[in-house]
């Protein structure tokens, strides 16, 4: 089972802290979250316009809860991937 993915990104945080590489100008999200299994949508062009961000995140948080959803940009990532076709369902 995956962590929660508030949780994730937190034990993450730690490790970046403590092997800080000023090479790397930003920790490769994308990457973390794709390799451990996490679900993703992007909203992009007429969606990414349309829609209230503010909107967007408070919708989030009602449906899944702050701690379980996490975004880079404009892709949104989940835990599972029922609450990211719920998501899609919803946003595009």
């Amino acid at each position: 089972m995956k962590d929660c993915i508030k949780d994730f990104i937190d034990s993450w945080k730690v490790y970046d802290k403590e092997n800080y590489d000023p090479s790397q100008v930003y920790p490769p999200w994308t990457r973390r979250f794709v390799d451990c299994g996490y679900y993703s949508v992007s909203l992009s062009g007429k969606n990414l316009i349309e829609n209230n961000w503010q909107d967007v995140h408070r919708w989030c948080e009602h449906e899944f809860g702050e701690r379980h959803y996490t975004w880079t940009g404009s892709i949104f990532w989940f835990e599972t991937e029922e609450a990211a076709a719920w998501f899609a369902l919803k946003w595009l």
